[in-house]
């Protein structure tokens, strides 16, 4: 499917699938951090592979750090969080408990981001596999620095791969982190996803 044929209504389903999975992913943070952790996702877009490099300086790609991990079943590929550097240095000393100025991530900062990616994309992509009851699996997630490129390995990604890129918004304690969730898509596993997503919503409503 075209990734011209993603109408508004199922922008807004992703949307809302998205959220759940958030909301998910909130419960287990706020379990394992024992802060108050917010999460949702305000907008959904679908991009292609040629777009990373034209949106890089508007989305602040070229300076992230994220958690990246494979995944396989009825559609397939990678799921990714990212974060701004600046983001990312501030949620690994929220959840840790301690304040620096210095905006490199040690190896605590890093298992600290790397635990957290890993709850987030599980919680997204287990929504999504129980929204459609269609089970997932996943690889061990990964953690990695520098532009864009880098950190989605996007060397690797076929040209005609859909990446939905989900803009979102924590709230952990007082701060505001943001960072987005990515979700490169290969094959027809864009179409695979909105058709099955289109039969759920119309199964709830009939």
């Amino acid at each position: 499917m075209s990734v011209t044929l993603v109408t508004t209504e199922l922008n807004d389903a992703l949307t809302e699938v998205l959220n759940m999975g958030m909301g998910r992913a909130s419960g287990m943070l706020n379990e394992l951090t024992q802060a108050h952790v917010t999460l949702h996702v305000p907008e959904v877009r679908v991009i292609t592979p040629s777009e990373i490099d034209e949106n890089m300086d508007e989305l602040g790609w070229d300076n992230i750090a994220g958690v990246k991990m494979t995944f396989d079943g009825l559609f397939y590929g990678t799921a990714a969080i990212v974060f701004p550097a600046p983001s990312a240095a501030a949620l690994a000393d929220v959840l840790t408990e301690e304040e620096s100025d210095d905006s490199d991530l040690d190896s605590v900062r890093v298992s600290v981001l790397t635990e957290v990616g890993n709850i987030i994309i599980n919680g997204v992509m287990g929504t999504i596999g129980n929204f459609l009851h269609e089970p997932l699996q996943y690889a061990i997630p990964s953690f990695a620095e520098g532009d864009i490129q880098v950190v989605l390995g996007a060397d690797q990604i076929n040209q005609d791969a859909a990446i939905l890129m989900a803009r979102a918004r924590f709230t952990v304690e007082a701060y505001m982190i943001l960072g987005d969730i990515l979700l490169v898509l290969e094959g027809q596993s864009l179409g695979t996803l909105l058709d099955s997503i289109t039969e759920s919503w119309e199964s709830d409503v009939v």
